[in-house]
């Protein structure tokens, strides 16, 4: 029941979802033309992870966000606190995230440039449209169990002057 009303939640806020990926304990995200140059990757929590996409005001990718399912309950709590470990360049247009191993097959990799229609969820990879920069956010557990990108430049936060008598 709780995992029906985060996902409704989620939804509510923007955040939607595009599918799930089983993965085993690593996992890479990147550009699949510069998997081997210009990525991410880290140990995970084996299992399913659900994937959300949320657009911008221009109807654009800003964010690809993965959670393993068993702490979709703590959504919010992890995803508040995550914080940036890369970014990287996004050339192609194309964001990947794969189970590790799959980071290692060329087949795969030129797959990730054949559909037309993205998001495009696999079995154990997504690739969706992104823009550059990609930054990486992770929740810092051990093992990882969230990680959002945000596409990209930084939103500018604005400073307010401070007040005076």
């Amino acid at each position: 029941m709780i995992r029906r009303e985060v996902m409704e939640q989620l939804a509510e806020d923007g955040l939607q979802f595009i599918g799930a990926v089983e993965c085993g304990n690593s996992l890479v995200v990147g550009d699949p033309a510069r998997i081997g140059t210009a990525s991410f990757r880290t140990t995970i929590e084996p299992g399913e992870w659900r994937l959300f996409l949320r657009m911008d005001e221009k109807d654009l990718p800003a964010e690809l966000v993965a959670c393993h399912v068993s702490i979709l309950p703590e959504f919010y709590d992890r995803y508040d606190t995550a914080g940036v470990v890369c970014e990287f360049l996004v050339d192609s247009g194309r964001l990947a995230l794969l189970d590790g191993p799959l980071a290692d097959d060329v087949g795969v990799l030129r797959e990730m440039f054949e559909p037309d229609d993205l998001p495009w969820v696999l079995d154990r990879a997504v690739v969706a449209e992104a823009r550059s920069p990609a930054r990486v956010y992770v929740d810092g557990g051990a093992p990882l169990r969230m990680l959002s990108v945000a596409f990209g430049p930084a939103p500018v936060i604005a400073q307010s002057a401070p007040l005076t008598d």
